[in-house]
């Protein structure tokens, strides 16, 4: 299943908080071309993988309660570039947790990572 298709199966989700309180996933607007180009040029290869280009056409990300917001393009700002020199931040909990998205020098996105 393509990025695109798992994210909108999380769309129709009605969740609950600790409280009962009802949410739902809630779509952030999509980039253009132009942004995601500019994007690209902070990444090792200069290219965005087609999958990831039609993600981020779709939705740059979302927001969600538990996490505040999902994101798919904070290149860069996570930090600890000596470990993680073309991470993508996805997503911060509020308590000092993130995870990230570890793109490798041949600009292959790899692994999801929580870092605490």
């Amino acid at each position: 299943m393509k990025a695109v298709e798992k994210l909108k199966t999380i769309l129709t989700e009605q969740y609950v908080t600790e409280d009962g309180d009802e949410y739902k996933a809630e779509l952030m607007q999509g980039m253009t071309e132009q942004q995601i180009d500019e994007l690209a040029k902070q990444l090792p290869s200069g290219l965005v993988p087609a999958e990831i280009r039609e993600l981020l056409k779709f939705a740059r990300g979302f927001e969600f309660d538990a996490l505040e917001e999902v994101t798919f393009d904070g290149v860069g700002l996570f930090g600890f570039e000596e470990f993680f020199p073309y991470s993508v931040q996805l997503a911060g909990d509020g308590f000092g947790n993130y995870w990230i998205l570890d793109v490798d020098r041949n600009g292959d996105w790899g692994s999801v990572l929580c870092m605490s």
